[in-house]
């Protein structure tokens, strides 16, 4: 079970957030930007934690997952610094969804949006505030992937991915 799939830049704009299927009542009761303020805390915090309680030189990712009782975050970070978090189901195996997530920033986010110079993007302001940087209300609170390719190959292999595991 997929429950939701967050795209984040290197600046910390969720540049895409896609709800599957609900979790809990509580996750519906958040709207879309404090869910993705939530997640991007919690892969904050989590990194954190475990690069300062490692003894070995950072690896390649500080954390794959962490589970609760009733939900599996998965994490995956690319080498500029996207990072493709997917909340799932206590039951799905980690490796799985590493793969899973590998695929869709190599095969979906790099064809339709990285290599697509007319790929639409809604350009936002950062979720980290400054004091130089100004919020600005007229602007949309994050930014969205609005390339329909993209949303159109992702919606693809979620379904496919969801139907298997019925």
């Amino acid at each position: 079970m997929i429950y939701s799939l967050h795209i984040f830049d290197r600046h910390c704009d969720c540049i895409y957030h896609g709800d599957y299927a609900q979790a809990t009542a509580v996750a519906g009761a958040l709207d879309a930007s404090e869910q993705n303020k939530l997640v991007y805390g919690v892969i904050y915090s989590a990194r954190n934690l475990v690069n300062k309680l490692r003894r070995e030189p950072a690896s390649d990712a500080p954390f794959l997952a962490f589970s609760t009782s009733h939900y599996k975050l998965h994490y995956y970070e690319t080498p500029t610094s996207l990072k493709l978090v997917m909340i799932t189901g206590t039951g799905v195996d980690t490796q799985a969804v590493r793969d899973v997530l590998r695929a869709i920033y190599r095969d979906i986010y790099v064809e339709h949006v990285a290599k697509n110079p007319l790929a639409a993007t809604t350009p936002g302001p950062s979720l980290v505030r400054t004091k130089k940087k100004p919020v600005d209300n007229s602007v949309p609170p994050h930014a969205l992937i609005t390339n329909v390719a993209f949303r159109s190959a992702l919606d693809q292999l979620v379904a496919g991915l969801m139907a298997g595991s019925d």
